[in-house]
């Protein structure tokens, strides 16, 4: 019979022993220490405030075409954008109002005329913050619709539909263009003089027009 004997660790052994541990344990806290830096890091770098208002604008991108698609399948029929000739002022938008509000916003269901009547639509959409405003010239949060006798366009002949859009760095902002020196969208008179001619909108406003100035304008337009 053979007697195995417990051979005691040296005390080279249990120094061995205790740095090793010693070193599993810092290694640890560094990697609690460099995940809590790269969470920081990617919190802020996200900004979910930011990726709010990012999603609201590709929300109203996709609704003013929406809009935009019927409102080409109306002048497909009726060989005309449609326009309301009851409202003139208030910087010749249609956000919707009976009568029309200098402080406006989308109300109703059909506050294009007929789009929603004639069938196009089963009721127009409305901005998700939808609050007052006093001009398209400077910001607010509705959308509009343009068809009016207005920068060398008729009404009915043309339309200019949108809307602000929270991100001020969005690719498709009024903004956006000035950053780059291309001149901002035109009124359907098409003003090929430098600056004349341009839709004056605030700079975060993003529109969709029926038509181009010179096959060149910035995307947006038809």
């Amino acid at each position: 019979m053979v007697v195995q004997k417990n051979t005691p660790q040296t005390s080279e052994e249990n120094i061995t022993h205790t740095v090793r541990t010693g070193f599993t344990l810092i290694e640890l806290l560094v990697v609690i220490a460099v995940i809590g830096i790269l969470a920081t890091v990617v919190l802020v770098a996200i900004d979910p405030q930011q990726r709010i208002s990012k999603a609201k604008d590709v929300g109203r991108k996709s609704d003013l075409s929406e809009i935009a698609n019927a409102l080409e399948a109306y002048y497909t029929k009726n060989r005309a954008y449609p326009y309301d000739i009851s409202q003139g002022g208030c910087g010749r938008y249609q956000t919707g109002g009976t009568p029309l509000s200098c402080d406006s916003v989308n109300d109703g269901d059909n506050w294009i005329p007929d789009l929603v009547s004639q069938g196009f639509l089963k009721s127009l959409p409305k901005d998700p913050i939808n609050s007052t405003f006093s001009t398209v010239w400077a910001n607010g949060r509705a959308y509009f619709y343009i068809s009016e006798n207005v920068g060398g366009g008729t009404r009915g002949d043309y339309y200019i539909l949108g809307t602000w859009l929270e991100n001020p760095t969005d690719s498709k902002s009024l903004g956006y263009y000035d950053g780059i020196g291309v001149d901002r969208p035109k009124w359907p008179l098409c003003d090929s003089t430098v600056g004349a001619g341009e839709i004056g909108f605030d700079s975060n406003i993003y529109v969709i027009r029926s038509y181009r100035c010179n096959g060149v304008d910035p995307e947006g337009s038809r």
